[in-house]
């Protein structure tokens, strides 16, 4: 098991929406109907939040659909930082990625599983494909150095079951879901799930 001392403002920042989006779904404030509603809410608080963690500037900045470096597909939320850019360069530089789940139920089935572990996978390989790029390419880009060397290698996997209402999931599934926690621990995934 990996043992952190300190979270990272990315982490902080994250962890922070996060809160607020369990208190908000407790107490009835927010009702999503699906996971582009949940997305939303994060991206929104994200914004919001911002101004409170320290560290964070202008120039840090949460986004939707994050384009996948190797393939056609995105991410569903990253936090990024805006840096100057060279020529032909993205300026956008990604720090923490993750990917977001919800179900209308209080359990999860085989088919959500099947799901959330395809999700953790894309988020593995999209790390992979991030840190090789810049690896491969620090000696020619201040941009691949600054990724290679800020980019949180901890990526979140965030799931709502919003079927649970106040009273939060049961016994059966937070079982189920810290033993995910557990697998995906020693390859850097935090798992966050909710209510509980």
């Amino acid at each position: 098991m990996n043992i952190r001392v300190k979270m990272s403002m990315y982490e902080s920042w994250i962890k922070a929406a996060l809160d607020e989006l369990e208190r908000d779904f407790y107490f009835g404030y927010f009702q999503p109907q699906d996971e582009p509603d949940v997305r939303g809410y994060l991206y929104h608080t994200l914004l919001l939040l911002k101004p409170k963690i320290k560290g964070l500037t202008i120039n840090h900045i949460p986004t939707r659909e994050y384009p996948c470096l190797n393939t056609q597909g995105n991410i569903d939320l990253a936090l990024i930082v805006k840096h100057l850019a060279q020529k032909n360069e993205n300026p956008y530089e990604p720090r923490l990625l993750a990917e977001v789940k919800e179900t209308s139920l209080d359990y999860v089935t085989d088919n959500k599983r099947k799901k959330i572990i395809y999700d953790i996978n894309k988020l593995l390989k999209e790390r992979k494909d991030i840190l090789e790029y810049a690896k491969n390419n620090m000696e020619i880009s201040a941009r691949a150095n600054r990724v290679f060397n800020r980019f949180r290698r901890r990526v979140w996997m965030v799931v709502l079951f919003r079927g649970s209402g106040r009273q939060g999931i049961g016994a059966k599934t937070i079982n189920e879901m810290e033993e995910l926690k557990k697998k995906y621990d020693k390859h850097d995934v935090e798992i966050w799930y909710g209510p509980a």
